[in-house]
């Protein structure tokens, strides 16, 4: 059995006043603490729980031109603390057994630290029949098209037509995957293809990825904890991955 822990139904966090509207120059802006969130977990140990507040914080310094003297950074804009949940015990949910009996196949491999995997609801929609100088099969998909999540390089492996002769593997990637895409760990598909919505609000075949990351740009920026999710339209025209 796996432990169930989930976040509360509802946290309210009010919003900390704004900064003053005439800004300090070159000087760190720093505005008032928010109100605690609320402990993370509903149930679990002693401090297994995280609570955090944040606040606004903005830096009108001029970057120092000598850049052997850096700036140091102003006051971080979140606090954390730990919290203990109000149950210390936690039910338990059982997954049922893929039958009877199954088997383990390798049909790809050399995945570059594999996260996560779905099937997108309508394979070859994505491809086409010809995608960056590479011909695909419409016609004999297999058993489907799987879209592997790759963690160490922070893209998405298509893997089209798989288990039959045409099976290939493409690899997809955010322009902006230093933001968007970087250490992503979940992968799923909007197969909802009878929603009746206006057709440029329908997101059928639309696909989302999550981040477990402090979002620094590459070790380039302070963190801003951005996690997702993020979406994207697998039609090839949108010209958001390459």
């Amino acid at each position: 059995p796996t432990v169930a822990t989930q976040l509360p139904t509802a946290m309210p966090i009010s919003t900390p006043p704004t900064l003053p509207t005439t800004a300090v120059p070159k000087s760190c802006q720093v505005g008032a603490w928010s109100d605690w969130s609320g402990c993370s977990t509903t149930c679990g140990s002693q401090d297994s729980g995280l609570d955090f507040r944040w606040r606004l914080v903005k830096d009108n310094r001029n970057i120092p031109e000598d850049t052997n003297t850096p700036l140091q950074p102003c006051p971080s804009f979140v606090e954390t603390k730990s919290c203990t949940p109000l149950e210390s015990v936690c039910g338990s949910t059982c997954t049922a057994e893929i039958g009877a009996t199954y088997e383990v196949k390798v049909i790809a491999e050399e995945f570059k630290d594999p996260r996560d995997i779905a099937f997108h609801p309508t394979p070859g929609y994505h491809l086409g029949r010809y995608s960056e100088g590479r011909k695909f099969s419409t016609e004999n998909l297999g058993d489907g098209e799987a879209w592997v999540l790759n963690g160490h390089n922070h893209s998405v492996s298509i893997v089209s037509a798989v288990g039959s002769q045409s099976q290939t593997t493409l690899s997809r990637r955010d322009r902006g995957y230093f933001h968007y895409m970087i250490n992503a760990t979940a992968l799923s598909f909007n197969s909802v293809g009878d929603s009746g919505r206006n057709p440029d609000r329908d997101s059928f075949n639309y696909w989302a990825v999550c981040n477990d990351n402090l979002n620094t740009y590459l070790g380039t920026k302070e963190p801003n904890y951005f996690m997702g999710p993020t979406l994207y339209d697998s039609n090839p025209s949108g010209l958001n991955t390459v």
